[in-house]
């Protein structure tokens, strides 16, 4: 496959309109470094170490793949709304979340399913408002912040977020709540 392999932080100098894709073969290996992005598109592909920060509102668009694309950096939100537009492709996860979330918001959109994997902290919201989230991280809870289900729009079931194991709420998460 394609690999990037960042070598110092802010060598992308990305801003707000910019856009970055990452196909299918690609790798993002930002190396430890941080880096700020605008819009960043997966078809396919994925994102390896260091921390992403999404400068302003941003969005990440995954469009629908056979593959599924990751990401493995962690991701500083900036304190704002970011849409995660991720569309229903062959993979049976369409996007997963290895890196862990910090400071912002993420709306989920899209008939795809997104994992998370690690930890949104305390300080990050996650709206499902289509498609399916998955909870699974393995060794403590996937939401630590705020997780809002639903947004009064769309059939029954179209908003779903599904725990794949134990603990995935923290007992001082800020809130969870279910729109119909």
């Amino acid at each position: 496959g394609h690999r990037l392999r960042q070598r110092r932080s802010g060598r992308l100098d990305q801003s707000g309109s910019d856009t970055l894709t990452i196909n299918s073969s690609g790798l993002l290996d930002l190396n430890g470094n941080d880096e700020s992005v605008g819009h960043l598109i997966f078809n396919g592909g994925r994102t390896a170490s260091g921390e992403l920060r999404f400068v302003g509102s941003d969005e990440v668009t995954v469009n629908a793949n056979a593959q599924t694309a990751t990401i493995g950096s962690s991701m500083f939100l900036d304190g704002v709304n970011n849409d995660f537009v991720v569309a229903d492709g062959a993979a049976a996860i369409d996007l997963n979340i290895t890196g862990s979330i910090n400071a912002g918001t993420i709306n989920k959109t899209g008939a795809g399913t997104m994992q998370l994997t690690n930890t949104a902290d305390f300080t990050a919201v996650i709206n499902v408002n289509e498609g399916t989230l998955l909870l699974a991280n393995p060794s403590t809870s996937a939401i630590q912040g705020t997780l809002s289900i639903g947004d009064g729009i769309g059939a029954p079931g179209a908003d779903v977020a599904r725990l794949l194991a134990n603990n995935q709420l923290a007992d001082n998460a800020f809130a969870v709540s279910v729109q119909s």
